[in-house]
């Protein structure tokens, strides 16, 4: 066993949230932390892993490790979704600098990349580029380098050319920009159709690639000889990236996103040419001229020379082919019209267009050259293509990588014209499963990293990882695929090469959906060296197996559960299964099988109860009938009819599924000796010959194997939290532990921890106050979960909400040894490992498991763990504080003002609109005046209607009606209505559309008492159904109505008990029991809100006298305990009456200590004033008797 820190793992669906460094340092981020993990070369030493909390405010999406690391610093770099960039100190874990220029613009920031030793480049997804001199902290701003309405989605600086730096774009773009002064955009890169995802540098600043000559055309007639780039040919964007001089091309290229053009012609690479192309000059050739003779004669003797010189072509061609087939079969020359100057790796056949082009590849010779008669015939041109291999040495260049959300690879020239040098299909069709992914841009996740000049990996959109050998056969090589869905970031040391040729050990760090972080040898054993289990979320339980305690199982927040083999080596190489459901529930709770070594039943937070067989993944669990709907609180194994059980705690209730019938519904344990029992936890013993049971009041009830009732144990006045029975045997006994029947237990509120030996817990005679055998008290916060040591007698283990863990000695009052989790956060479960008794295995809140040593942490006092969690809440303070400081938009203020201008609403709002412009208003006169003068006119205006007949005026409230009910204004509706005399339909639709209210109520005794009646019972109705609503009100309008139990009915749900009381007794008949279940009703609620007092006064006037009892024990007063012991008494409850007078003589004790200290001290305050008001009276006889002798 060895100490070891399990951390978070990193965040999703980001290509840069890890980076790797030269000494195999890795760092990443999980959520808004830095983890940085430092390995060991000896794989027998466990890695140094740290975990810098609160790094950012929000979420880290990018981390950068500094190419020339150690020289002279190791720095990292983040860059968070607060728009800031932070600079960290990998040896000291301290933040060096920070950048917050980003927070002034409201665009997202896409990251930043280390440009040299000293400089820093950042971007917003607007633009907004800063070039930050981190050690100077001088800074110069970029604000519109690539124009306006832009979208940067990706940053890459050139490792070679510190000043170059390349930008990705949403739409598919590639800009290579020179940083230096003002920045300038040198090429626009065209190629992809998708966001930009990742940009990788070739490490070595040389192109390998095979060169090619120009070819040249020679044209007939007064045409001259020129190359084919120079010819006027529609050109396919791929191909043909320019340089920019201004931001007009970059603004139109960005907003059209593509140009795309009629080609002429089918082969898009056409007029490529390499950067040493202009080098070579092309073969000359005679130009014709008209002083040669006449034109047409000209002309066609030299078509019938082209025509005649056909068959030798041919036997040249096939010859030269041949030829360069033997030399070098990876090269494919066509000497046609058709033409591919570099390689492409393309394996499959995308579009109808790529279809073309590849049965044009495939057309024999003399179909081509016939094609090229026909063009001759129609365009009068002669076309010679002419191609030769050039060797030579490798040329100085910038190679760039670049992909996108789906699509193939693209290798630019980015140093010197910006062209495409190379093409590299994904190949995404041919994949598992494509079909389910087609149709999701996020899902076509394509990362790369260059780790050296002719090796390129990429992740597969299955999680594979891919090894591209630029100089092989062009295929992509599986590396592994151990990520099964998703790989998001390719992490690998930064190395520099000034060769091709390299014999480095190389090895890459991959990260996935999976959240496991692998090492692999991607040289040529392709071996996983290193392997991290990363969490997604806390861990909320922890399991070991009973009849295998090496295996251990957890479950986490984000609906995964995971197995761990404990008896493996756990140093770099840390194996964990992972058991994902489809649903992604939580899972509450664990418990394996006490027989069956490879069956672990889980509770969820829905209430479902399942079991699944660990062994065997490939079954999926068996799901038990659904019985409860609240979380599953605790589950375990248990004797059940002469078999094994599977009890379940949830609801405040216990059921047992028999496991040999998994489709009947859970049996109720039946609770007779306690009323109203809700069950909090429960416990069997490790044996099984008794079962705890803990209760919301308190109360632990202790039962037999057969589920006999022994007896309760009064001592808590709060929920029981979590138990613990002692083992039934450790290492150091050789059959059964003189421990064997201690009980630890602890509250929901209370920080200590109870330990009860309960050998005589079957006798008559048993007393509680001699059952007790420790109270440890040392925790700040209530403890979480309490486990034994497995190697020794009476030694556990408690873990707190106060973020420490404390291992005592039963007993000893004092914990022996304190481990401060991160940060102080809380910690949530744990175990005793069972392979060494020196190591405990814990988790908290942080994402993160902890295996730790117990004589490396010593004891610590109170003060100490207040001083480390104060840390703690001032460096979030200070980090939030520094956020708002960096962003001046927090600062702001919105004033509100007080004095809101009060808005009128219009009744005839159809009037009112025509009577809004001086044009219709005068249109209305018009109107009104040839209506006076012409009544039997067609003109039906609003303004008309206002001033017609009666008839015409009904007819406009009818429209308004209509038009402020569909509007939903029924202020308004009512009102109309009010004026045409219908409130009686205004009031129902109310009532239909549930927008009744006092001001409607009040008016529906105009129609009749039946309306007003119904509309009453509606809206109290309303009110009850309302949380919002006073239950006094809901009630009163019940008993307007005489609804007399309705309203009793929302008190109590209102809780108003009282006058729910009152109003049952002055209004219902004497005989009923609804009194009575008010009163049960209401002690229930004075007992879960700690009235105990009125609860008890309840129960005395029921004549439930121990209930009462009950109640009054859970006080703390004198006077209260000793009239529970009269109601304890009058009960004949002996065992209450037992713990009561315990409690009773323990508060007498201490209220007369108090006393007699309080005595002690009026005696001496008396006695004290007694002397001075002596030595005044003395004083003042010897001044009488120096004035007397004077």
């Amino acid at each position: 066993m060895n100490n070891l820190l399990i951390p978070p793992s990193p965040n999703w669906y980001e290509p840069n949230i890890m980076a790797c460094t030269k000494d195999n340092t890795v760092c990443y981020a999980s959520m808004d932390n830095l983890i940085i993990i430092k390995n060991k070369q000896n794989i027998n030493e466990p890695a140094k892993i740290k975990i810098i909390s609160h790094a950012h405010i929000e979420r880290i999406f990018a981390v950068t490790a500094n190419p020339n690391w150690a020289d002279p610093d190791k720095l990292i770099l983040s860059s968070g979704s607060d728009k800031l960039v932070k600079l960290w100190d990998g040896d000291t874990y301290k933040r060096v600098a920070k950048l917050n220029t980003h927070t002034t613009t409201d665009a997202k920031l896409v990251g930043a990349t280390f440009a040299g030793k000293d400089k820093v480049v950042s971007v917003s997804e607007d633009g907004f580029i800063t070039i930050w001199r981190f050690r100077s902290n001088e800074k110069n701003v970029l604000k519109n380098m690539f124009g306006s309405k832009v979208h940067v989605t990706a940053i890459s600086s050139c490792p070679h050319a510190p000043w170059l730096a390349a930008f990705g774009f949403k739409s598919g773009m590639i800009v290579i920009a020179d940083m230096r002064k003002e920045g300038t955009v040198k090429y626009k890169l065209r190629g992809h159709d998708r966001a930009i995802l990742s940009l990788s540098w070739c490490p070595a600043p040389l192109n390998f690639f095979p060169k090619t000559k120009p070819r040249s055309i020679k044209v007939a007639a007064d045409k001259v000889e020129e190359k084919v780039d120079n010819v006027k040919v529609d050109k396919d964007p791929v191909a043909e990236p320019k340089p920019c001089t201004s931001t007009d091309d970059l603004k139109s290229a960005e907003k059209t996103e593509r140009t795309f053009y009629k080609p002429k012609k089918n082969n898009p690479w056409v007029n490529l040419k390499h950067a040493d192309d202009d080098e070579i000059e092309p073969e000359e050739v005679p130009e014709v001229t008209k002083e040669s003779g006449d034109f047409l004669a000209d002309c066609l003797a030299l078509q019938q020379k082209i025509i005649s010189t056909k068959d030798t072509e041919i036997e040249e061609s096939e010859e030269a082919e041949e030829e360069k087939k033997e030399t070098n079969k990876e090269r494919k020359i066509i000497k046609a019209k058709k033409t591919l100057p570099q390689k492409e790796f393309d394996n499959d056949i995308k579009t109808d267009e790529d279809k073309l082009q590849k049965r044009e590849n495939f057309k024999s010779d003399d179909q081509k050259l016939k094609d090229k008669h026909i063009e001759t015939d129609e365009d009068k041109l002669s076309h010679m293509i002419e191609n030769v291999d050039i060797n030579e040495e490798y040329t100085k260049e910038f190679l760039l990588a670049s992909s996108a959300r789906g699509g193939p690879i693209f290798i630019w020239r980015a140093g010197t014209d910006g062209r495409m040098q190379l093409k590299l299909a994904t190949n995404a069709k041919k994949q598992q499963n494509y079909r389910r992914y087609s149709n999701q841009n996020d899902k076509n996740f394509v990362t790369l990293n260059w780790i050296a000049p002719k090796i390129l990996l990429s992740s597969g959109i299955t999680g594979e990882l891919y090894k591209w050998d630029l100089m092989g056969d062009g295929l992509p090589k599986v590396v592994h695929n151990n990520h099964p869905q998703q790989l998001f970031c390719i992490a690998a040391p930064v190395q520099i090469y000034n060769e091709v040729e390299t014999t480095n050990e190389l090895g890459a760090w991959t990260t996935g959906i999976d959240r496991m972080l692998f090492y692999t040898n991607i040289n040529h054993k392709q071996d996983t060296i290193k392997c991290y289990p990363t969490l997604g979320n806390s861990v909320l339980a922890m399991s070991l197996s009973p009849l295998d305690p090496n295996r251990l199982a957890l479950t986490l927040a984000d609906g995964t559960i995971r197995i761990w083999d404990l008896s493996k080596p756990h140093i770099q190489y840390i194996d964990m299964i992972q058991i994902k459901f489809k649903n992604n529930v939580k899972i509450m709770s664990l418990a394996w099988h006490p027989t069956q070594d490879s069956i672990l039943a889980f509770g969820t937070e829905e209430g479902r109860v399942a079991f699944i067989n660990t062994i065997n993944l490939t079954k999926p669990p068996t799901l038990l009938p659904r019985y409860f709907r609240q979380p599953i609180q605790c589950l375990e194994f248990g004797p059940h009819n002469g078999d094994m059980g599977l009890y379940v705690c949830s609801e405040g209730k216990v059921g047992i599924y028999e496991t040999e019938k998994p489709l009947n519904d859970p049996n109720l344990l039946e609770f007779t000796s306690i009323a109203n029992a809700y069950v909090t936890q429960f416990a069997w013993k490790p044996d099984y010959s008794l079962l705890a049971i803990g209760l919301k009041s308190g109360v632990i009830m202790i039962y037999t194997a057969e589920l006999k009732f022994i007896r309760s144990i009064y001592y808590h006045q709060k929920a029981i939290e979590t138990f613990a029975w002692h083992p039934q045997a450790t290492m150091e006994d050789e059959e059964t532990s003189p421990n064997a029947t201690w009980l630890a237990s602890t509250t929901t509120t209370d920080t200590n921890v109870v330990i009860y030996k309960l050998d005589d817990v079957t006798k008559d005679d048993f007393d509680v106050s001699k059952s007790i055998v420790a109270e440890l008290s040392g925790h700040l916060k209530f403890v979480r979960k309490i486990f034994w040591s497995p190697h020794e007698n009476g030694r556990l283990c408690t873990v707190s909400d106060d973020g420490t863990a404390r291992i005592w000695n039963a007993n000893s009052p004092n914990s022996t040894s304190v481990f401060m989790n991160v940060n102080a956060e809380s910690i949530n479960a744990g175990v005793w490992s069972p392979l060494d008794k020196k190591y405990i295995i814990s988790s908290g809140k942080e994402s993160s498991i902890i295996i730790w040593n117990i004589d490396e942490h010593g004891p610590k006092s109170i003060e100490e763990i207040h001083i480390q969690r104060n840390k703690r809440k001032i460096l979030i303070q200070n980090i939030v504080n520094q956020t708002r400081n960096a962003n001046p938009k927090s600062k702001e203020i919105v004033c509100i003002d007080d004095k809101k201008k009060v808005t009128r609403d219009v009744a005839i709002s159809l009037v009112s609109k025509s009577q809004r412009d001086i044009d219709d208003i005068l249109k209305d006169c018009r109107n009104l005046i040839a209506h006076r003068e012409n009544p039997d006119s067609n003109e039906k205006s609003s303004v008309l209607k206002l001033f017609g007949t009666p008839e015409n005026l009904s007819e406009l409230l009818h429209e308004q009606m209509n038009e402020n009910l569909a509007k939903h204004k029924y202020t308004g509706f009512v009102n109309v209505a009010l004026y045409n005399g219908n409130i009686g339909d205004a009031i129902k639709e109310a009532m239909q559309k549930d927008q009744l209210n006092p001001w409607l109520i009040s008016l529906a005794p105009m129609v009749s008492p039946k309306l007003w009646q119904d509309a009453c019972l509606a809206y109290a109705q309303k009110l009850s159904d309302s949380a919002k609503a006073d239950p006094l009100e809901a009630a009163s309008y019940f008993l307007a109505c005489h609804e007399i139990e309705k309203a009793i009915d929302v008190m109590c749900v209102g809780g108003f008990y009282r006058e729910a009381l009152v109003l049952a007794k002055s209004r219902m008949p004497t005989n009923t029991k609804l009194a009575d279940d008010i009163m049960g009703k209401w002690s229930t609620f004075c007992l879960y809100n700690g009235r105990f007092d009125v609860a008890a006064q309840i129960f005395v006037a029921m004549d439930k006298y121990e209930e009462a009892a009950k109640m009054l024990y859970k006080r703390s007063d004198v006077q209260s305990l000793e009239f529970a012991a009269e109601l304890a008494e009058k009960s004949e409850n002996n065992d209450l009456l037992a713990s009561i007078t315990f409690r009773l003589n323990s508060f007498k004790d201490h209220a007369h200590k108090e006393l007699i200290e309080k005595t002690e001290a009026l005696a001496v305050d008396d006695e004290n004033k007694e002397n001075i008001a002596n030595s005044d009276i003395q004083s003042n006889e010897s001044t009488v008797t120096n004035d007397e002798e004077n």
